[in-house]
């Protein structure tokens, strides 16, 4: 018997083995690397636990029975360079299809210990992935698609990137409900519900999610893992997607879209992206790529797509380390540290594009309370005469703009946000004297590490965009986050529990409502007792009714059927209450009512342009839709007629199929 390409897995003795060969020698249905890798588990105490990896020989002995090589030995997520194991691959084994042997080497290169491991050879592809999908009424996964006279589906794609697919679970389709936009944390909510095993897992499994739309209009797809293990849910927007393409082209961008995704799953970066271990490939027209972000265009990027990720991601997919690939391992790879240090003054390799971070509104105080969520706003400026195009987003979901923040203690890191969003081209053209610029709302006080900014002292923030050949750097924004006294303390702490205070980063979180409800109707009359209320209290308050009003999409079982499900959350009584007095301000930077500190306020993270017409109108919009609306149509009416627009063009303002268009 000869060995072939593919997976072997085995175990013996307490060890359990997990080998890849991936050889031109052998035949396979996908290119081959030129590769032989490992991963061996302890079976000890519950495990299997990952212990050591074995990738990459400089040399190889290979015949049809035999693979024989010293090779690099991982352990604990790093390369020992000065570490090697001998291997021996051998087949025309009793009663198994190979067995793997280990000799472990010391520094003199003695041998140390020896493992044996007898195989079964379980796939042709190095990889299985069990792939579960599940979609809502009115869409579909990507299907068949014929290009440069091949023809590829979900499962052949994979199989050509040497992944080999199980499809796992039921595959359900939802009806929709009458809100065909989804948030983060309704995806979350949806995965949790339909698989437990998914979230608490470690292992080759992946949910994927096909709704029409998320709430950003212009995001085709997200990595969306926010609580528990990350990379194991991506979700595709079919509606979206089909929106930026041309009819006879969209099955191709469709399934493209959901090979990019899985490929964030697998831990993969954008082709774009300046950490790429091998450096920037804007020529590349691989999966990762954006074919808007290709060196030479679109047309470019598909003249030479081949339905394939490039050899450094398909090396990392099939032979990587076994914690940084496999799905709920470690972190996704766009959230390591950045070598890059602070910036004393401001930096621009082009002076006719200012980035900007600030407050908002700029007037309040740079001291903030212990606890306080951490807003900032980001301000992208053309000051030049000529039309400039940039990114249309300076969020953190999208990888090109990045906040780096330093601590009290003089540590820097990476404010690294737990979903990746991919969309359609998302180029802006800033015209002067128009819209030359624009803004973004970034929260800082929570990441993929957890709750930030619980150390008092003194912070620096500043924020790097990359984008179109120009790298930016902002200002260097410097606050306080006070010390608490005891109350303070006594108040805040039950809210710093992991799935409460990442409900932050969602603007309200559907799995963590019951409990912030409990919270909040337990620290209120404790507030009104002491006779001061925290702001991290006041801003759970106003998110907490802010899912009253909208609800959310979860999963609920009818004769043993899961169903999608609007599910409205119950606040205390207290809530609303609490929200008008935090919320209701007569003009820009009045003080707070809900806080004894003396710095201004804060009502919602926007320019300081419209904070103020917010200030007078939100709650207003929140309890008497109606109204507001009329109050806004009658603004915007006096708007255009001291403009000079004529009576009749005003109407049709209002009545035009396209509300994105602008008036020229």
């Amino acid at each position: 018997m000869t060995l072939r390409n593919g997976l072997y897995s085995g175990s013996a003795n307490g060890w359990k083995a997990s080998l890849r060969i991936d050889l031109k020698r052998f035949p396979s249905p996908y290119e081959q690397l030129n590769r032989v890798s490992a991963d061996l588990f302890e079976l000890e105490s519950g495990g299997p636990w990952f212990k050591y990896g074995i990738r990459w020989a400089p040399q190889l002995d290979v015949s049809d029975e035999k693979v024989e090589g010293k090779f690099f030995l991982y352990e604990d997520g790093e390369t020992k360079s000065d570490r090697f194991v001998h291997c021996v691959v051998q087949s025309d084994i009793e009663g198994a299809d190979a067995r793997l042997t280990v000799r472990f080497l010391s520094m003199n290169q003695d041998v140390i210990r020896t493992l044996e491991v007898p195989l079964l050879h379980v796939s042709n592809c190095p990889r299985i992935l069990h792939l579960e999908i599940d979609t809502v009424k009115g869409t579909r996964s990507p299907g068949e698609v014929s290009w440069k006279r091949t023809t590829h589906d979900l499962k052949s794609a994979l199989e050509r990137a040497g992944i080999d697919v199980k499809w796992g679970g039921d595959w359900v389709e939802y009806e929709d409900l009458s809100d065909e936009t989804w948030s983060e944390a309704e995806l979350n909510k949806v995965m949790k519900d339909r698989s437990e095993q998914l979230v608490n897992a470690r292992d080759w499994r992946l949910y994927l999610f096909v709704a029409k739309r998320f709430r950003d209009p212009r995001t085709t797809g997200i990595m969306f893992d926010v609580f528990g293990r990350q990379r194991q849910g991506c979700a595709l927007f079919e509606e979206t997607r089909r929106s930026f393409s041309r009819p006879a082209e969209f099955p191709r961008d469709y399934l493209r879209t959901a090979m990019h995704e899985i490929g964030h799953a697998f831990n993969l970066r954008h082709s774009f992206d300046s950490k790429k271990k091998l450096g920037l490939k804007l020529l590349s027209s691989s999966y990762m790529n954006y074919p808007d972000r290709h060196a030479h265009g679109s047309t470019a990027y598909w003249k030479d797509f081949d339905w394939d990720f490039d050899d450094e991601e398909m090396d990392f997919i099939r032979h990587g380390q076994f914690d940084r690939v496999v799905m709920g391992g470690a972190s996704y790879s766009g959230h390591g540290q950045d070598n890059v240090a602070l910036r004393s003054e401001r930096e621009s390799e082009n002076d006719s594009l200012r980035l900007e971070i600030r407050l908002s509104p700029k007037e309040r105080s740079r001291r903030f309370e212990f606890g306080e969520p951490i807003y900032i706003e980001a301000k992208l400026a053309n000051r030049s005469n000529q039309p400039k195009v940039v990114e249309d987003t300076l969020a953190p979901e999208h990888l090109s703009t990045i906040y780096l923040v330093e601590k009290p203690d003089g540590t820097l890191y990476r404010h690294t946000p737990r979903q990746v969003r991919c969309g359609h081209d998302r180029e802006l053209t800033l015209i002067p004297e128009a819209n030359a610029v624009i803004y973004e709302s970034v929260c800082l006080s929570v990441d993929y590490r957890g709750q930030q900014f619980l150390v008092p002292g003194n912070y620096t923030i500043q924020a790097i965009h990359e984008g179109h050949g120009r790298r930016l750097v902002s200002n260097a924004l410097r606050i306080y986050v006070g010390f608490p006294d005891a109350v303070h303390e006594e108040l805040v702490e039950p809210f710093f529990e992991s799935d409460v205070i990442e409900s932050l980063d969602l603007w309200g979180s559907p799995v963590a409502s019951e409990k912030l409800a409990h919270l909040l109707g337990d620290a209120i009359p404790r507030c009104q007792h002491h006779g001061r209320r925290p702001r991290l209290i006041s801003e759970h308050a106003w998110q907490l009714l802010r899912l009253q009003h909208t609800g959310y999409k979860t999963i609920e079982v009818h004769d043993r059927l899961p169903r999608l499900q609007k599910v409205n959350v119950s606040a205390p009584e207290c809530v609303p209450g609490i929200v008008r007095e935090t919320l209701l301000l007569n003009d820009t930077g009045s003080r707070m009512k809900d806080s004894k500190d003396d710095s201004k306020g804060r009502i919602a993270h926007v320019p300081n342009l419209v904070y103020g017409w917010l200030g007078k109108h939100l709650v207003e919009s929140l309890f008497d839709t109606t109204r507001a609306i009329c109050k806004a149509r009658s603004s915007m009416l006096r708007y255009l007629k001291e403009r000079g627009l004529p009576e009749t063009k005003q109407q049709d303002y209002f009545t035009r199929e396209d509300p994105d268009k602008t008036v020229s």
